[in-house]
């Protein structure tokens, strides 16, 4: 099922892969056994992360924190949650059990690239990319390759390098090919961050549709930084709000992180809102 599951992420059907996922640790947990391949729990928190869902996310971590197959969700999770320096830690802890030029070295080179951005460490961004590239040249792989050029992009983005919407489209047309919508997505925002400065239309039409993108994918959070994108430049977020019963998507979503325990103004700042919207949604649920 874990297999089935990853098949169907690739896809960009991370609805059914997160159905397979749910499924399988539930007959795990009845059997009393651990999988074989890829544990299922790792794979389930990496969608709870792109579904902005981060204290279940943490939950289903428990246990496996040690675990290599549990890095990537790990590290997804501190990133998502704004602890950059905790990624970092994680990251270069695993990366020194591998040979760094391997294969194996390379999605842990993707996240560290991200990580190292976030610290605003621009120089130990620039060594992590570059030991993506070569392993992109050495390994031939594509996905690896779209990984690379994503990296040098969003370093691109991060010193206002001119050449940055080009390194981007670069990654976006790498990724679509492979194909890949959840990379390819994720690649189109940053390229639609990319033109807001000098295009701002161009931006708010990549935007847009990386928004879409993100949404089918499940990936909310990242769908949120979309519509958030559009807001800044005066386009609207979103068409309207999608109903579920009494409460609206949105609402919904608001309902989980007052469950979580979140203030208002952390909540704002989880969803890409204002903190004065945020508490109009908290008193429509209230009410």
């Amino acid at each position: 099922r874990t297999c089935c599951a990853d098949v169907y992420a690739a896809n960009g059907r991370v609805d059914a892969a997160e159905q397979e996922l749910v499924e399988a640790l539930r007959e795990l947990r009845e059997a009393g056994q651990r999988s074989r391949c890829v544990h299922p729990a790792a794979r389930l928190a990496e969608i709870r992360v792109l579904q902005g869902r981060f204290d279940e996310a943490e939950q289903l971590l428990v246990g496996f924190e040690a675990e290599p197959e549990a890095i990537q969700a790990a590290v997804a999770l501190r990133l998502a949650r704004g602890e950059p320096a905790a990624a970092t830690a994680v990251l270069e802890a695993r990366l020194a059990e591998l040979a760094r030029s391997s294969l194996l070295a390379a999605p842990y080179l993707s996240q560290l690239v991200d990580a190292r951005l976030a610290e605003g460490d621009i120089a130990a961004a620039r060594r992590a990319a570059a030991e993506l590239a070569a392993i992109a040249e050495t390994s031939g792989r594509e996905r690896v390759a779209a990984l690379a050029a994503l990296a040098r992009g969003r370093i691109a983005l991060a010193v206002d390098d001119a050449h940055a919407p080009e390194l981007l489209q670069g990654a976006v047309n790498l990724f679509a090919a492979l194909p890949s919508p959840l990379g390819a997505a994720r690649a189109r925002l940053e390229l639609a961050r990319a033109h807001a400065g000098s295009s701002p239309q161009v931006a708010v039409d990549l935007a847009r549709r990386a928004r879409t993108e993100l949404e089918s994918l499940g990936a909310v959070r990242e769908a949120d930084a979309a519509a958030a994108l559009m807001r800044a430049l005066g386009a609207k977020g979103r068409a309207g709000p999608k109903d579920y019963g009494l409460l609206s998507r949105r609402e919904l979503e608001v309902l989980r992180l007052v469950g979580e325990g979140l203030t208002n103004g952390e909540i704002a700042g989880r969803l890409f809102i204002s903190p004065k919207t945020a508490e109009h949604h908290v008193g429509r649920i209230y009410s």
